[in-house]
């Protein structure tokens, strides 16, 4: 049984268990902790172990159910059944409604359990666009170096360019934008629940190490085992190769990283929701609709192209997130020496 919650001022800081000198990346009193503060408790972490999986899963059927209702209205039906390509897209966005039950449900408990605003998992203002901007890019960087390093080690071909068939330039710029936003309305719920609830609970009670890990950790597992997944309602990346669960958990901790150096989360949301997208429109696998059409030869979970994970798989994704990983380390050291 859960215990009851203890207040934010007898949570222990890890500046208080050692005295050892630590970087600004692990320091419990970064500013993504200050946000976790500022509420009247922090969630115990079994508890919140187990909401993450019923707000993960709960909100999500429920957003089946409203989508369901929503495809019957007579008004909106046609958005998902129709032959032009721009309504379809239309309704592409409207089916990103099965995530809003998650954001309700997180946000509900924040107001009335912690007693925060849903602002202080992350997402302040403040340098909003500009942390984004370059989360993109690094999503681009990442989606691209992932497309380089396969076709030196003679692992991808390219098998065309410019492929806009039979939507036409003006619909695929316009799927462009619609795709990217879906894409960070859908992913944005994984990045405030791991990178923002999940390190920001676990950081702040046991240190930013044990935070980093576990939620890197559980992110990686919510890939491979949920609840409702296993009943067939969603994806899981089925089977386990273990190079792609490895992968998972060092993205996790590269953008864990990230977000406690960043104080937020429009970072690794720009990164995480720009390498889903890239892996469609950009560096595309389908044969069309894409800016660069690629084949992987001779696909495996050592070399990729064994799944839906894109630019996440295979060595070459193991190299890039080492490297990202080591990046974060080392800006952070450079900025405690100076």
């Amino acid at each position: 049984m859960v215990g009851q919650p203890k207040p934010l001022s007898h949570t222990p800081l890890l500046s208080e268990q050692t005295e050892d000198d630590m970087s600004s990346l692990f320091d419990s009193d970064s500013h993504l902790f200050t946000l976790a503060r500022r509420g009247k408790r922090l969630t115990p972490p079994l508890l919140l172990v187990v909401l993450v999986y019923a707000f993960y899963d709960g909100g999500f059927l429920v957003g089946i159910g409203g989508l369901t209702v929503l495809q019957q209205l007579p008004l909106l039906r046609s958005l998902f059944v129709s032959e032009s390509v721009a309504l379809l897209l239309l309704g592409q966005l409207l089916s990103q409604v099965i995530y809003a039950p998650i954001y309700l449900l997180l946000w509900m408990w924040l107001r009335w359990f912690e007693q925060r605003r849903f602002s202080t998992l992350g997402l302040e203002l403040d340098g909003a666009l500009r942390k984004h901007l370059l989360g993109m890019l690094a999503g681009l960087l990442m989606s691209g170096g992932w497309v380089a390093l396969q076709a030196v080690t003679g692992h991808l071909v390219v098998e065309g360019a410019l492929n806009f068939e039979p939507v036409g330039v003006v619909v695929f710029c316009g799927a462009i934008v619609g795709f990217y936003l879906a894409r960070v309305f859908q992913i944005g719920i994984e990045e405030l629940l791991f990178r923002g609830w999940v390190l920001q609970t676990i950081g702040t009670r046991r240190g930013t190490v044990v935070g980093v890990f576990v939620s890197s950790a559980f992110f990686a597992l919510m890939h491979f085992w949920r609840p409702l997944a296993l009943l067939g309602i969603g994806n899981l990346h089925d089977p386990w190769p273990p190079l792609l669960a490895f992968n998972i958990l060092l993205w996790g901790i590269f953008t864990a990283l990230w977000t406690l150096r960043d104080g937020s989360v429009w970072g690794p949301t720009g990164f995480h929701a720009t390498i889903l997208w890239s892996s469609v429109f950009v560096f595309g696998t389908s044969g069309t609709n894409s800016l660069l059409d690629v084949r992987v030869v001779d696909p495996s979970w050592l070399t990729g192209g064994t799944g839906f994970a894109g630019p996440v798989e295979g060595l070459p994704a193991t190299a890039l997130l080492l490297v990202g990983v080591m990046v974060m380390v080392w800006l952070s050291w450079r900025e405690t020496e100076g």
